[in-house]
């Protein structure tokens, strides 16, 4: 099960970055979930993630149907693969 929440772009900059760094130093990899670190740092900060929904869709399939709708979204996942292709 998938889960996708909805966070500001400010609270994202703050959480984000040590998530990562917390992700690695529990020996996980480029693309692997790291939501439990996420949530972890988000409940250091009391910043509250709204959760959207669940699907048992991928973040891949997610995002392409929603633009397909028309929508703007950012997957952090693309943005990393493509940073990590430059």
């Amino acid at each position: 099960m998938n889960y996708m929440y909805s966070i500001s772009a400010e609270d994202l900059s703050t959480i984000y970055p040590e998530a990562i760094e917390l992700a690695k130093q529990h020996g996980k990899k480029v693309g692997e979930d790291f939501g439990e670190e996420f949530n972890e740092v988000a409940k250091k900060y009391n910043i509250k993630l709204n959760c959207l929904g669940s699907t048992e869709m991928d973040a891949g399939l997610i995002t392409g149907n929603l633009r397909e709708e028309g929508l703007k979204v950012l997957n952090i996942n693309e943005e990393m693969e493509k940073r990590k292709n430059e």
